[in-house]
């Protein structure tokens, strides 16, 4: 990247066809230090996600009274969902976009252990802690392209009081259990959460 840089200062690069956990990662890594674009998370996901926006205006509807199916876990498929969930987000009636949701909050990387993240090539599992600190909301989210369950370590507070974490979203399970209601989703047991293979869960809490 830096030699790239160092040759074509004004150029945009393109990252074409990365998995979704290293489609993630390499947009978290350099979105703030150079120019880069996915076509996959920001390409396919935007178009889709366009007229996904504009089908529901044509309704009457809003984003977040429609349901969707995703069909794999793909980075179109994680890019996709990551942009319509924060397309509903309003902070005092002004919508925000992601990078700008990402740069006010906290996050960290793991693995299946807190705070070891496997950045190498065989790598097949990451899990992402973003704490939203404006809303008061930490989520956890993690993406297992392995051909087994792993267990994932959860964060835990660093005051006296305990975290609960609940599970939003768990493609593993079936519909309509794998994405559920945002005011109704079940809590989570303990520390430690079974994601079973080639699977997405995003769990969430309130600090």
């Amino acid at each position: 990247m830096e030699a790239v840089h160092e040759v074509f200062p004004k150029c945009c690069i393109h990252f074409e066809d990365w998995t979704g956990v290293e489609a993630v990662h390499l947009l978290e890594r350099y979105c703030d230090k150079y120019c880069v674009y996915n076509d996959d998370v920001q390409g396919t996901a935007s178009i889709t996600l366009a007229g996904m926006i504009n089908a529901s205006k044509l309704k009457g509807t809003k984003l977040k009274d429609e349901k969707y199916l995703f069909l794999g876990a793909g980075s179109a498929g994680i890019g996709l969902n990551a942009r319509r969930r924060v397309r509903e987000f309003e902070f005092g009636n002004q919508r925000v976009s992601l990078n700008q949701l990402l740069r006010g909050a906290n996050s960290a990387w793991h693995g299946v252990k807190l705070g070891q993240p496997d950045w190498g090539v065989a790598s097949h599992s990451i899990a992402l802690t973003v704490e939203i600190r404006r809303e008061n909301m930490l989520f956890h989210l993690i993406f297992s392209a392995y051909w087994e369950a792993l267990d994932f370590e959860l964060p835990r507070s660093n005051s006296a009081a305990e975290i609960r974490w609940r599970r939003w979203i768990d493609t593993a399970l079936d519909s309509p259990n794998d994405i559920a209601d945002w005011k109704t989703a079940e809590s989570v047991p303990g520390y430690v959460y079974r994601a079973e293979s080639r699977s997405v869960v995003m769990l969430f809490t309130n600090l």
